[in-house]
C-alpha cells in the first residue's frame, strides 16, 4: 500500500464509496419514513371515512350487535369490506364498550374485548392514537390506527379501528436495498476502474522517470528525451531533468577544476624541483658564478613557494565563501561611505607606483544589507586586476550609482581584455595570455570568488572591455537580500 498507484485508486474508491452509501441510507431512512407517515395519514383518513359511515348508516349501538351473524352482511356493511380490500387493511368498528362490533375480514373477532390495547383505550378517550408493532416472531409488522366515532355534541359512540400488513413497505424498502447495494457496487467497480487507468496513466511516467532518476544516479545511463504535456507530472520531469543537465554540467567543471588545479599545483613544484635538483649540483665556495647561480635558483623556488601559497590560500576561500555567505548575516550600511573607507583600508595594498584612483559616491545615504568584509574583498579583486593592467600614468576610477539598484563599477584605462577572452575572465583559474600580464601574475581565482561573493548578495556582476582603451568591471547589489 506505499505505492502512490494503490494509494490513488483507494483514495478515488473511498471518495465515491461515502457519498453512494450516506445518501443510500438518507434515501432508505427518507423513504421508511415517508411511507409510514403516507400509511398513517391514509389509514386516518379512511378511519374518518369509516366512523363518518357507521355514524350515517346506523342509528345506534344496539342495532349493530342485533345483526344475525348467520345471515350475509347488510349492504351498508359491504362498504367496509370493499374499503378493506382495497386498501388492504382490516376495517373494525370497535363499541364504546371496547367490544368489536364489525370486522371487515369476517366475524372471527365480532364481540371480542380490546380495551386491551393502549391505541383502542386512547380513542375511547376521544384521543386520536397509532401505534406499531411486530409479531411473536419478529418476522412481521403491523400499523394500527384508531380513531374516535364522535356524534355532534362530541360523545364518543365508537372507534374506527383499521390495522395493516407494512409487509408491502419492508418488501419496498428490501428491493430498495437490494437494488442501491448493486448501484453501490456497480459504482465502486467503475469508480476503481477510472482510478486504476488514471493511476496507471500518472504512475506510469512517474515510474519510468524514477527509473531513469536512479540510473543516471548510478551513473549508468543518461536521462532520455524530456517527458512532453502540461500536467505536473511532465513539469516535475522538466524540473528533474533541467536538474540532471545541471549536475551533469557541474560533474563536468567540477572535473575540469581539477584537473587544471592539478596542473597550477604542478607547475610551480616542478620548478621548485628542477631549481632543487640544479641547486644541489651546485657546489658552496664555488666562483661568484656558482653564486650568482645559486641566488637565480634560489629565487625561482622563493617565487614558486609563495606563487603555490597563495594558490592553495584562493582554493580555500573559494570552498569557504559559500559556506560563510549563507551562515553570516547581513549588516545594514551606507554604502557610500563604506567604499569610501573599504578604499582608504586598502590603499596601503596597492603597487607603486600605480595609477591615480578616483572614487566617486553619492552624497545621499545608501543603505544596503550586505556581509562588509566580502564586499571588501571584491573591491579589492577589482582594483587589484585594474592598478596591474594599467600603466602608473593611467587612471582607475570606483564608481557607486543609486537606481533600481545599486551599482558599483571599476573602470580603467589600461591595455583592455582580448574580446575572445571576457566571457571566461569569471571562470575559475582562467587568466589572459601570460604575454600581457607581469612575471607576478595570479592564480586567476580573484574574480571567480569575487562573482560568487556577488551572486551570494543577489546581485550580478559584469564585464566590459575594448583592447587597449580599458576595462569595467561592475556589480550590482539590490537593495534588500
Amino acid at each position: 500500500m506505499h505505492s502512490l498507484r494503490w494509494k490513488l485508486i483507494l483514495m478515488a474508491v473511498i471518495i465515491v464509496f461515502i457519498p453512494v452509501y450516506l445518501l443510500n441510507r438518507y434515501a432508505i431512512t427518507f423513504f421508511d419514513q415517508y411511507t409510514r407517515t403516507d400509511l398513517e395519514a391514509h389509514m386516518r383518513h379512511y378511519a374518518f371515512f369509516v366512523g363518518e359511515q357507521y355514524k350515517r348508516v346506523l342509528s345506534g349501538e344496539d342495532r349493530i350487535v342485533a345483526v344475525d351473524k348467520a345471515t350475509a352482511p347488510r349492504d351498508d356493511n359491504l362498504v367496509f369490506v370493499r374499503m378493506g380490500a382495497e386498501i388492504r387493511a382490516r376495517i373494525q368498528v370497535v363499541s364504546k364498550a371496547g367490544v368489536v362490533m364489525f370486522d371487515s375480514d369476517g366475524d372471527a373477532w365480532i364481540g371480542r374485548d380490546l380495551t386491551g390495547r393502549p391505541e383502542v383505550m386512547e380513542a375511547l378517550g376521544g384521543s386520536y392514537s397509532a401505534r406499531n408493532r411486530l409479531t411473536a416472531d419478529r418476522r412481521f409488522m403491523y400499523f394500527y390506527v384508531a380513531q374516535p366515532i364522535k356524534d355532534e355534541a362530541k360523545n364518543v359512540l365508537g372507534v374506527a379501528y383499521i390495522v395493516a400488513h407494512t409487509n408491502p413497505i419492508v418488501q419496498a424498502i428490501q428491493r430498495m436495498v437490494a437494488n442501491q447495494r448493486l448501484a453501490t457496487y456497480i459504482a465502486l467497480a467503475c469508480a476503481g476502474l477510472v482510478a486504476t487507468v488514471m493511476a496507471l496513466t500518472m504512475t506510469r511516467r512517474l515510474r519510468a522517470l524514477m527509473r531513469e532518476t536512479r540510473s543516471f544516479a548510478s551513473g549508468q545511463t543518461p536521462l532520455g528525451a524530456p517527458p512532453r504535456g502540461g500536467d505536473e507530472i511532465a513539469e516535475l520531469g522538466r524540473a528533474v531533468h533541467r536538474m540532471a543537465d545541471e549536475i551533469e554540467s557541474r560533474n563536468i567543471y567540477n572535473r575540469d577544476f581539477i584537473q587544471t588545479t592539478l596542473h597550477e599545483l604542478k607547475t610551480p613544484l616542478t620548478a621548485i624541483r628542477g631549481a632543487a635538483e640544479v641547486l644541489e649540483g651546485v657546489k658552496g665556495g664555488e666562483d661568484g658564478e656558482a653564486s650568482d647561480l645559486r641566488k637565480r635558483f634560489l629565487g625561482i623556488v622563493g617565487f614558486q613557494a609563495r606563487r603555490l601559497m597563495q594558490l592553495v590560500g584562493e582554493l580555500r576561500e573559494l570552498t569557504r565563501v559559500d559556506v560563510e555567505l549563507s551562515r553570516t548575516p547581513r549588516v545594514d550600511v551606507d554604502y557610500g561611505s563604506f567604499v569610501k573607507d573599504a578604499v582608504a583600508r586598502l590603499a596601503d595594498t596597492f603597487p607603486e607606483p600605480h595609477a591615480e584612483l578616483v572614487v566617486v559616491v553619492p552624497d545621499d545615504p545608501v543603505h544596503l544589507q550586505l556581509v562588509p568584509g566580502r564586499i571588501e574583498q571584491v573591491l579589492a579583486n577589482l582594483l587589484d586586476n585594474a592598478f596591474r593592467y594599467t600603466p602608473p600614468s593611467g587612471q582607475v576610477t570606483i564608481m557607486v550609482e543609486k537606481g533600481v539598484v545599486v551599482s558599483t563599477t571599476v573602470a580603467d584605462n589600461g591595455c583592455g581584455i582580448v574580446p575572445s577572452n571576457i566571457d571566461r575572465v569569471f571562470d575559475r583559474f582562467f587568466t589572459t595570455e601570460r604575454s600581457q600580464r607581469p612575471q607576478d601574475y595570479g592564480s586567476g581565482l580573484g574574480l571567480a570568488i569575487a562573482a560568487s561573493i556577488v551572486r551570494r548578495h543577489q546581485g550580478e556582476i559584469r564585464v566590459t572591455s575594448e583592447l587597449g582603451e580599458g576595462t569595467r568591471f561592475t556589480f550590482d547589489i539590490p537593495y534588500h537580500n
